[in-house]
């Protein structure tokens, strides 16, 4: 089933409310930090730790539910070119998925989920830029109602906290 953008909005705002609900357990930000780490840190940097497959989201409108939840719900809304997913075809016959972070002359460099490449251009078939983002949609349905509002106060704060576990902030 195809989604429409009403039915977008409706699901963006369903999470804002289940985002900001006042419940009788308190928000966790250290396991939200946790939550972030497992889901969203292979990507996406906050705070100095994580990813550059994705934006930094240190300076981003963390503040703003609807941006936050917005973002999450739908990651192909307003993608920034630098962050479009491409498919890199190898003339061996494997296939790369990632960002495209810098092109040279004999080499581009490409960020995928799980390392940094230098691919020499002698040995791609084909670069594919996508119209979409690496980041999966439905991964707000992976999360309990606790686990959004642990991560929303995580991505909201002003700050590193520790993990559940005691580890000091880095």
């Amino acid at each position: 089933m195809k989604t429409t953008p009403e039915m977008k909005l409706k699901e963006i705002e369903k999470y804002k409310r289940i985002a900001s609900l006042r419940t009788s357990i308190p928000r966790n930000i250290s396991r939200g930090r946790a939550l972030f780490r497992r889901s969203c840190a292979l990507c996406h940097k906050l705070y100095g730790e994580g990813g550059t497959v994705g934006p930094d989201l240190t300076g981003s409108d963390r503040r703003n539910l609807h941006y936050i939840i917005s973002n999450i719900v739908d990651p192909n809304a307003e993608i920034s070119n630098d962050y479009r997913m491409t498919i890199v075809r190898m003339k061996d016959g494997r296939v790369l998925l990632g960002v495209i972070s810098s092109r040279e002359e004999q080499s581009i460099t490409m960020a995928t989920s799980g390392e940094v490449l230098s691919v020499d251009t002698r040995d791609i078939l084909s670069i594919e830029p996508q119209k979409f983002s690496m980041m999966p949609e439905g991964l707000v349905l992976t999360f309990t109602d606790q686990q959004l509002r642990d991560l929303v106060a995580y991505l909201a704060g002003e700050g590193q906290v520790s993990l559940p576990d005691g580890k000091a902030v880095k």
